[in-house]
């Protein structure tokens, strides 16, 4: 979706426009799948995407800003 979104940057004119990413979720109110690992595979996915940019804009760092509260509901 970040490539989809700098393609159309780009044929408006605004090639040189940065985004940033001001929240990226996660199930923070339980379900099957909200484990402490399946968190921690989250996190550093989401790390090394924002660290290393994407095919379109590659080795460009992406500004995150995440909300880290994360709580576990059995």
């Amino acid at each position: 979706m970040v490539d989809a979104l700098y393609v159309a940057l780009e044929k408006l004119g605004g090639a040189k426009v940065s985004i940033v990413i001001s929240e990226s979720g996660w199930p923070s109110g339980g379900g099957n799948g909200a484990t402490i690992e399946n968190a921690g595979t989250y996190y550093r996915n989401l790390i090394s995407f924002v660290r290393n940019g994407t095919p379109r804009r590659p080795r460009r760092a992406i500004e995150t800003n995440q909300n880290t509260n994360l709580v576990l509901v059995k």
